[in-house]
């Protein structure tokens, strides 16, 4: 029993590792990304109440509107309601469109990311410095005129994640597991030992390994 308990926890391991590296992968293989004018309304009375999407296979990514009032009044044709999840942190999504949240995995998006951009005055300065912050995640692309750097994400979607681990763990235990039990079915249908492949007829044990026939 123990043995079985630890089997099931080294493939649910396996594959929450995949899951979290194709999650990777795929932001990896986006990398800097631009603006795209993909308008949305948030009908659910959540926040924001505006904001832009850029979709790609695998990836989202969501960035605030800086004038919500006006994009749906002078573009009311073009904005399309959200009925996805909303999965991203209210801090993360704000009147800034610098600030912007990602998501990646398949089949389901799994993990997430955020960045926000802070902004300091020096003393006796009469500028204002822009300072970057990578939350749950690690920026692995180089940053371009109105980008989006790529963030390798830290945080778990927590429903996309179990089930795009349990898909993987249910994948590579078919693969470890699929042809003994296809074997195991082939032997008993020609009443050979499941074990050693011994023809052992209609006996109810195996007369060279001695093990118990399959019925």
């Amino acid at each position: 029993m123990r043995r079985k308990i630890a089997l099931v926890l080294c493939y649910m391991l396996f594959g929450a590792i995949v899951n979290v590296g194709i999650a990777w992968g795929i932001v990896a293989h986006h990398g800097t990304t631009f603006f795209e004018w993909k308008p949305y309304h948030n009908p659910r009375d959540g926040a924001p109440v505006a904001f832009f999407v850029n979709r790609r296979f695998g990836w989202e990514l969501v960035t605030g509107c800086g004038r919500p009032g006006t994009l749906l009044s002078r573009h009311a044709d073009e904005v399309e309601s959200y009925q996805g999840m909303v999965w991203w942190p209210k801090a993360s999504v704000t009147f800034d469109m610098r600030d912007y949240a990602i998501s990646a995995g398949w089949p389901m998006r799994s993990m997430m990311a955020w960045h926000t951009l802070r902004y300091t005055q020096p003393d006796d300065a009469d500028y204002i410095e822009f300072e970057p912050h990578y939350h749950r995640g690690y920026p692995v692309s180089s940053p371009a005129y109105e980008s989006y750097v790529a963030i390798l994400p830290f945080q778990p979607l927590w429903i996309g994640f179990c089930v795009n681990t349990l898909l993987y763990a249910f994948g590579f235990a078919c693969l470890v597991h699929g042809p003994l039990i296809v074997c195991r079915y082939v032997r008993t249908k020609k009443r050979l030992c499941v074990q050693c492949g011994y023809s052992a007829g209609d006996l109810p044990v195996c007369p060279e390994c001695g093990t118990q026939m399959s019925c």
